[in-house]
């Protein structure tokens, strides 16, 4: 929690060594052969569709590259702030360069909550942490929140959100 604003909390998915030692090598190689396509390719035909193709290969690999590495760098993707006095959630990305525009989900939007074990493939499911799918009013999946340290964390962050739309549904508040 920030100790700055008590009714805010925040959540950040570290990624785990080993997954972040795999992008940052996929994120180096790709932004090496996006550097080798766009400076090092010489393209001697008069077909400008290869060219063109070429040319959006190499900004796909650029940007997948910086995001692939980036995330290697820094240990963590996404952080997830949940505001229970705007009673909303922000989700923003991040990059070595600064964050995301947050994506903002109010509280209202959520029509249900799965808590799930956070197994990795590599990783046992018996860890005791825990993945909060929220889902909306059409029945999939509007956002991932985790990774939490035990269920009870991400169980106590549902009943609080819970809390929070029920708050507001009160006819009594006026």
């Amino acid at each position: 929690m920030r100790k700055d604003n008590p009714h805010i909390t925040t959540i950040r998915n570290h990624i785990a060594g080993k997954t972040r030692a795999i992008k940052a090598v996929v994120g180096v190689c790709l932004l090496l052969l996006a550097l080798y396509l766009i400076f090092g390719f010489s393209f001697n035909g008069d077909n400008a569709y290869i060219f063109t193709a070429v040319l959006i290969v190499a900004f796909v690999a650029f940007g997948f590259g910086w995001t692939f590495a980036s995330q290697g760098l820094m240990g963590w993707s996404r952080q997830i702030d949940f505001d229970f006095e705007k009673r909303q959630m922000r989700q923003t990305s991040a990059s070595v360069l600064g964050r995301s525009r947050p994506f903002i989900v109010p509280f209202v939007r959520i029509s249900g909550f799965h808590v799930q074990p956070a197994g990795d493939q590599g990783k046992s499911a018996d860890s005791g942490e825990a993945v909060i799918e929220m889902m909306d009013v059409n029945g999939g999946v509007l956002l991932y929140a985790g990774t939490f340290e035990t269920h009870a964390a991400a169980e106590d962050i549902v009943s609080r959100i819970k809390a929070a739309v029920a708050e507001d549904a009160d006819p009594d508040e006026a």
